[in-house]
């Protein structure tokens, strides 16, 4: 996973300890293997074994997110805002929306 970088524990006094640390937006084991999160989750801390959070409701992330800010609506649905996600709502009776994002949903 590109963006990993090296750490070690507290206290450490060798560089025989440094190890692999996971980047923001995957997740994994001290020393690797780094694996990104998967669509609808992200992380922000490069130091976690699980991916932290979750998108709300109606909404999803690429693989590999590492804020909510990632978090769009899905395919069907959209947002009244247009800027938050935690409002996303189905598309009206005689519209549609192919593809997750910010996009408003379109007449039949």
């Amino acid at each position: 996973v590109e963006g990993n970088a090296q750490t070690s524990p507290p206290g450490s006094t060798s560089s025989n300890v440094c190890s692999l640390k996971c980047a923001g937006g995957s997740f994994g084991p001290y020393g690797g293997p780094c694996t990104l999160c998967p669509a609808g989750s992200y992380t922000a801390s490069s130091e976690t074994a699980v991916c932290r959070g979750t998108c709300p409701a109606n909404s999803t992330s690429p693989e590999g997110s590492a804020s909510a800010d990632a978090c769009v609506c899905s395919m069907g649905f959209y947002s009244f805002s247009g800027l938050v996600v935690t409002d996303c709502t189905s598309c009206a009776r005689g519209s549609y929306k192919v593809l997750s994002g910010k996009e408003e949903c379109r007449a039949c």
